[in-house]
């Protein structure tokens, strides 16, 4: 082409260039000023702007009008996350974010497990009222096994799973599993209990609560509270002394057991193994604190305990019972140190914990000035991971540890941190 031939070329502001991409067909791209659309394209993009405009309308009125669920938290999850080193959204995470974990419960992805399995601990229980007037009720969710609620009530109407509730200077354990709760005799303080999988050593994964409303909705009243409220077990002390009736011990230091009106039926065997408490329960009716979540009741509630750090370390499994020491007595020196284990024996538990892990944080619920007719069910689910004695007959069974997935710890942490306690509508 000749120097005239390229500046006329140019002037015309048109220049072709072919390029031979592998073999396709050759593809050519226009360098200069865009064309004007034409009226076809124009009508085009006014129609596709309309529908944009209309898909955006209809996005934020569905957010408004449909209740969220764990499911849809899950697929959001999904989507945010797709950038990290994730494949989509981890198993772990997913225990740990829905209301109620999996049927196959996932490993902390640490790499530290050791040979365990996994296990979900699930109770339903329900919570009731009877009479007339406003009720009231206090729920701590606590990271103990096998029974990591216990419920105070000041209120003789409050039923729990249809039975009075304790009287108020004892509690009311509540999500004890099945798998657990074999007995008075078998899980009182002190006894050698019947454990289903001869463990040495445990893992909370994920500790979640799920409180459903189910009274009617025309008289539907009050509010539900949901504070962090943690409870730290210090050492643990045994006993020294016993007494054979409800008469307490005159010397050393004992450990009372109560019934559900609180009174004293017996003590404790020697060298029981007894946990102090340490921690504030209940907070006056009403009283709200300043990372309280207040809802109504028809809204339900959905509690997911935090883990402190995300470094998560193996806890003993027990094979006796643990008493837990809410207040003591001592009048003088040398008198006796007589402490109250904090349940009751009720139904077919007898108040002795298997394990605890101060390094999850606790969460107090309150039932505040509820209607009479108000029920709720309370469904509460402990995924743990536990390491079997080689004797034991599930140990075949058991798997090694998992790969580390820092990203999905982390994340999780993240996530729950924001997500700790919601309704059934976030």
């Amino acid at each position: 082409m000749s120097w005239w031939e390229l500046k006329q070329f140019c002037e015309k502001k048109t220049v072709w260039t072919m390029k031979n991409n592998n073999n396709n067909k050759n593809k050519s791209r226009r360098i200069g000023p865009k064309p004007a659309p034409t009226p076809a394209q124009i009508q085009r993009k006014k129609a596709r702007n309309a529908k944009r405009r209309q898909n955006r309308k209809q996005g934020v009125a569905k957010g408004m009008d449909d209740l969220r669920t764990p499911g849809t938290i899950i697929k959001n999850l999904a989507g945010m996350m797709k950038g990290m080193s994730l494949s989509n959204v981890s198993e772990y995470m997913m225990c740990r974010a829905k209301a109620i974990a999996p049927k196959m419960v996932p490993s902390i992805p640490d790499g530290n497990n050791g040979r365990h399995i996994c296990v979900c601990a699930f109770k339903s229980d329900r919570l009731t009222w009877s009479g007339t007037g406003s009720k009231y009720c206090t729920m701590q969710i606590n990271p103990w096994i096998p029974a990591p609620l216990f419920f105070q009530s000041v209120d003789t109407t409050t039923l729990f799973n249809g039975l009075t509730m304790p009287n108020a200077a004892v509690f009311q354990p509540g999500g004890v599993a099945p798998e657990f709760d074999t007995g008075i005799d078998f899980t009182r303080p002190g006894t050698t209990t019947i454990d289903p999988y001869f463990a040495i050593g445990f893992r909370i994964v994920a500790i979640t609560v799920h409180i459903t409303y189910t009274g009617p909705v025309t008289t539907a009243a009050g509010v539900l509270r949901a504070t962090p409220n943690t409870f730290n077990l210090q050492d643990i002390g045994e006993t020294t002394n016993t007494s054979a009736s409800a008469t307490a011990p005159t010397s050393g230091f004992a450990l009372s057991r109560r019934n559900n009106t609180a009174t004293i039926i017996g003590w404790a065997n020697n060298n029981t193994p007894v946990a102090p408490l340490e921690g504030a329960f209940g907070f006056a009716n009403g009283l709200s604190k300043p990372n309280t979540r207040t809802v109504r009741p028809e809204e339900g509630l959905i509690v997911r305990l935090k883990h402190r750090t995300g470094d998560f370390k193996l806890q003993p499994m027990r094979d006796q019972n643990i008493g837990v020491a809410l207040r003591g007595s001592t009048s003088g020196a040398g008198a006796p140190v007589l402490v109250d284990n904090i349940f009751s024996e009720t139904g077919t538990f007898g108040g002795g914990l298997r394990g605890f892990d101060n390094d999850w944080e606790g969460v107090l619920v309150t039932f505040e000035n509820v209607n009479a007719d108000a029920s709720f069910i309370i469904d509460t689910c402990v995924c743990l991971e536990i390491q079997p004695s080689p004797t034991s007959t599930v140990y075949q069974f058991a798997k090694e540890s998992v790969k580390p997935d820092l990203a999905a710890i982390k994340a999780t942490q993240n996530y729950i941190n924001e997500n700790s306690i919601r309704t059934h509508r976030d």
